[in-house]
């Protein structure tokens, strides 16, 4: 019975060993879905309609990131469906994904894998949340958080994530910059990291679906 024991204790241990490295890996894994190019958008300069434009900017990035060759703008887009100067619909926003093109798929958000699995397969999404479940951080020198007042409806890009202290955060492209920008002229909206577990509660509380780019 001994041997027994003993045999069960090696498998075990021989196992553990096996996966520790596929656990460690993945705690470490990062994932930027990123371009050669410039494609953020900062909505507070996209025209007549600005207040009202994360739909109109988040659908153009989108655009720009599949198509490099687009020379559409946030504010053309907000001309072709002008909503009275009012905020884009979800389905406004994938309606103007099929007019020029882009594929685009409305997916239930289950959760954080949900969002890491498109990722993985190079995609990118459109989400639309309530940002008063991402926290504020007003450190002018951190990309962590929420780093604007304001808290409501809004549409914004995630394009990546990264593990930071065994925490999960999505990289995101958020267009509700208004020029605010860090020391080095960088746009605070633009690679900004949110953690996963609020962008999860901001989704549910607003949209519970996400729109993913990409085929």
């Amino acid at each position: 019975m001994e041997k027994i024991s003993k045999k069960i204790l090696m498998i075990l241990m021989a196992i553990m060993l096996v996966l520790t490295p596929t656990l460690a890996n993945a705690a470490g894994q990062e994932v930027h879905n990123n371009r050669n190019y410039n494609w953020y958008i900062d909505q507070g300069y996209t025209g007549w309609a600005s207040d009202s434009n994360c739909g109109p900017s988040s659908s153009v990035m989108a655009e720009k990131w599949y198509n490099p060759n687009a020379n559409a703008t946030a504010e053309m887009a907000r001309n072709r469906y002008p909503m009275n100067g009012g905020w884009w619909s979800t389905n406004t926003v994938s309606q103007y994904l099929n007019d020029e093109g882009v594929p685009n798929r409305t997916v239930y958000y289950s959760g954080e894998n949900t969002l890491t699995s498109v990722l993985d397969r190079g995609n990118i999404a459109i989400i639309c949340v309530n940002t008063g479940y991402i926290g504020f951080n007003n450190n002018p020198y951190s990309n962590i958080g929420r780093f604007y007042q304001y808290e409501g409806g809004h549409f914004l890009i995630v394009k990546g994530y990264v593990y930071q202290n065994n925490r999960l955060y999505f990289e995101v492209y958020d267009p509700n910059n208004w020029g605010e920008t860090y020391s080095n002229g960088q746009p605070k909206g633009k690679d900004r990291l949110y953690p996963a577990n609020e962008v999860s509660t901001s989704i549910n509380r607003w949209w519970n679906n996400i729109i993913v780019i990409g085929r």
